[in-house]
């Protein structure tokens, strides 16, 4: 029989998934809910709009999370549904998208919010002030997000 433990080092700061059959751990379950609470904050973010890395890490309660937020957007599941696109740096600038800083990748992150009406100056920065309206995140919104990963998964 195998069990799973999910045990917290001292610090508190991550949580280890281990197996007692020797078994490599299938994820980090911290990880994974940390993901889901940006994934859900960054649902909240209107078409049109932008909004921060920053903003979204304090929208869930984790305000020097920043750059986790940026790292559990670059494995975003189901993009474009969670739209990870309408996230940039705290000045405005595009920051990193799909896991990528390269050009391409920038580019066509700069063409979907443009296509939506978010506003940039010469030099590529967000000209229009950053959304944050974030309202608390709710165990319904988390679950309902969960399914959708679940039937994308489903759906592969």
């Amino acid at each position: 029989m195998t069990r799973t433990a999910v045990t917290k080092p001292k610090g508190g700061r991550r949580a280890r998934v281990s197996s007692s059959s020797g078994a490599k751990a299938v994820g980090d379950v911290d990880a994974y809910s940390f993901g889901l609470k940006v994934w859900a904050a960054t649902l909240q973010i209107p078409s049109g709009e932008a909004s921060s890395y920053g903003d979204i890490a304090k929208a869930i309660g984790n305000p020097k999370a920043v750059r986790a937020v940026g790292t559990a957007l670059s494995h975003n599941p189901v993009a474009p549904y969670v739209p990870c696109h309408r996230v940039l740096t705290s000045a405005g600038a595009l920051g990193g998208f799909g896991g990528s800083k390269n050009e391409c990748s920038l580019q066509r992150k700069m063409k979907m919010l443009v296509a939506e009406g978010v506003k940039f100056n010469e030099r590529g920065v967000c000209a229009q002030k950053l959304w944050r309206q974030f309202k608390p995140l709710t165990a319904r919104a988390l679950a309902d997000l969960q399914d959708h990963i679940d039937q994308a998964r489903t759906a592969e």
